[in-house]
């Protein structure tokens, strides 16, 4: 009975050590704007955003080459005026009024950094309140993020650097 016991522990333990030394990838999103005003001050805003199901199965379709993810990389960064918590059901902004052409770099070995700038002559008066990156082919929507409100004016230009790091 005591070597049944002994082995039934054994067994857990090795289960135990199993499951901790598997490879637990996770998805993070740092989300940095900056806010350039005309008179050259600047203020910088810190963020973490919120992977939506969609932006996962845009992960899993390109690893996996599926012809259904075909084009579906990264090169946007949009602008809404949505303020609804970001859930991750979320298939587009809530209120998208302007999306710009982002710029990709590689700040690490595991991130990959989004870049856009929406210039002073750039998104009329309206106050944004959300951001999101989207896919290319069709717009699909990797990320949603909800920031304090910033009225826009030509007195400024806002630019984002959206990292998106694996660890």
């Amino acid at each position: 009975m005591g070597n049944l016991l002994l082995l039934f522990t054994i067994l857990a333990a090795i289960a135990v050590i199993r499951k901790t030394m598997g490879e637990n990838i996770k998805v993070r999103g740092d989300v940095d704007i900056r806010l350039y005003r005309h008179d050259g001050s600047m203020e910088a805003l810190e963020y973490r955003n919120l992977v939506v199901n969609g932006g996962k199965s845009i992960l899993a379709g390109l690893l996996g080459n599926s012809s259904a993810y075909t084009g579906e990389y990264i090169d946007a960064i949009a602008f809404g005026t949505g303020s609804t918590a970001p859930d991750v059901s979320n298939t587009t902004l809530q209120t998208q009024v302007l999306t710009k052409t982002a710029s990709a770099s590689y700040p690490a070995f595991n991130s990959v950094m989004f870049t856009a700038v929406m210039d002073v002559a750039d998104g009329g008066t309206a106050t944004f309140q959300e951001v999101g990156l989207l896919s290319h082919a069709t717009q699909k929507l990797f990320s949603r993020l909800v920031i304090n409100p910033i009225t826009k004016s030509t007195l400024y230009k806002i630019e984002v650097d959206w990292t998106i790091s694996f660890q």
